[in-house]
């Protein structure tokens, strides 16, 4: 048994070169690689000046977390964008009021043809009313407009003086419920 050199040991001076480069070649697409699954968390957004002046908006923001965000100042209050992908903001049918310490909402029903309204009343009754109302949200109006069938809209509001309150019911609403319901598909 002859011991020794093994036979990688033999590389012909060209080979070295080669094994070198290939080497690199490795390393570089291994970076590459790793650079694609890394995590790549966008920038914060710059606090918004109308919760750093509200005490009571400010920490409901912090307590909702990165996925909320204000919205625009409208005549319902400010409305609520949230986040449901990797960075685009949806608009919520959800606002606050900062002067009262509210929480506005609206939920629509679109009945068909064939059905009555009262349909869609009983589902808005059975699916929303039951769940604002423990939170302190309460029917404040309701609209039907006929339109290939009928499309009833309803308005709950309630004041949520604790950030506990505002956070439970901006994620009934925001994520556990549907703003749109339809009646055919029930």
């Amino acid at each position: 048994m002859k011991v020794g050199r093994t036979r990688l040991a033999r590389i012909p001076p060209g080979q070295a070169r080669i094994r070198g480069q290939m080497k690199a070649l490795l390393i570089r697409l291994g970076r590459f690689w790793r650079g694609l699954f890394r995590d790549r968390r966008t920038a914060k957004a710059p606090p918004d000046p109308r919760a750093l002046a509200n005490p009571w908006l400010g920490r409901s923001l912090d307590a909702l977390g990165e996925r909320y965000r204000l919205g625009p100042d409208t005549e319902q209050g400010i409305q609520i964008l949230r986040r449901t992908g990797k960075s685009r903001f949806n608009p919520m049918r959800a606002w606050l009021r900062a002067a009262d310490q509210a929480v506005v909402c609206e939920y629509e029903v679109h009945v068909s043809e064939m059905e009555p309204v009262e349909v869609g009343r009983a589902l808005l009754d059975r699916a929303v009313n039951k769940r604002l109302e423990p939170l302190g949200l309460n029917q404040v109006s309701e609209k039907v407009e006929v339109w290939h069938g009928h499309l009833l809209t309803r308005r709950y509001e309630g004041q949520c003086p604790e950030v506990g309150e505002v956070v439970a019911a901006l994620r009934f609403i925001c994520e556990y419920s549907e703003a749109v319901i339809d009646t055919a598909s029930q």
